[in-house]
């Protein structure tokens, strides 16, 4: 769905009623585009604060109205100056998205899931792909930051135990690998079975590096 300002002032005094009976004080809405967050929460200029939806990756209804949920849970916090034993999503936060999932309506989470989900990246944009076998019949892949291909070669050809059967290829499949971070150093992705892992890399556009190959960019 096109998310728009209107629809979640509406969900707002919707949710506002039906858990919080009326109390919470109405903030300010701003869409804005990300690939890391799913919503924020603010409150730099005093109560009752921003609360921002990222509308980069598209998503249902229902999804929306989950991460709007997740920022009212963090306005109900700082609005009732409730201590919690963490920063963002410590124990007080936890209970009051239990309670608010213990209504049916929803199911409000800790962190919101981008993974396959359609995006705003630019057409075409092209993602080095980084794979290796791992223990089982599964796959570890990630996403290199272009910069870095020479590094990540080096690395899977200095440790061929570890890397085994090392990958480096390039994609344009954004609704996979654009929610992955950018990896330089550390390596962080997710893991794959063979059959996901094959269906990604036989859509790949060409074919980088694969162990005992020299590296080669067009």
């Amino acid at each position: 769905m096109e998310l728009t300002i209107e629809f979640l002032r509406n969900k707002f005094t919707e949710f506002n009623n039906r858990y919080y009976n009326g109390a919470l004080m109405e903030p300010s809405f701003e869409l804005f585009k990300s690939r890391r967050l799913g919503g924020q929460y603010s409150w730099g200029n005093g109560m009752p604060g921003k609360i921002r939806i990222n509308v980069y990756y598209k998503r249902d209804e229902r999804s929306y109205c989950e991460i709007l949920l997740h920022e009212m849970i963090h306005l109900y916090i700082r609005q009732n100056k409730i201590k919690d034993n963490r920063a963002h999503h410590g124990s007080a936060f936890k209970r009051e998205m239990s309670r608010i999932n213990s209504f049916g309506d929803y199911n409000v989470t800790l962190h919101c899931d981008s993974k396959g989900l359609e995006c705003d990246a630019p057409e075409g944009k092209e993602y080095f792909i980084g794979s290796y076998k791992v223990k089982g019949k599964r796959r570890f892949v990630f996403v290199i930051s272009k910069n870095r291909l020479e590094y990540y070669q080096r690395l899977f050809m200095q440790y061929p135990s570890h890397f085994s059967d090392a990958v480096i290829f390039t994609s344009k499949n954004s609704a996979e690998f654009d929610s992955y971070s950018q990896c330089r150093r550390s390596i962080r992705g997710w893991y794959k079975t063979d059959e996901e892992f094959k269906a990604l890399f036989d859509e790949h556009q060409s074919l980088v590096y694969k162990v005992g190959n020299k590296l080669c960019v067009a």
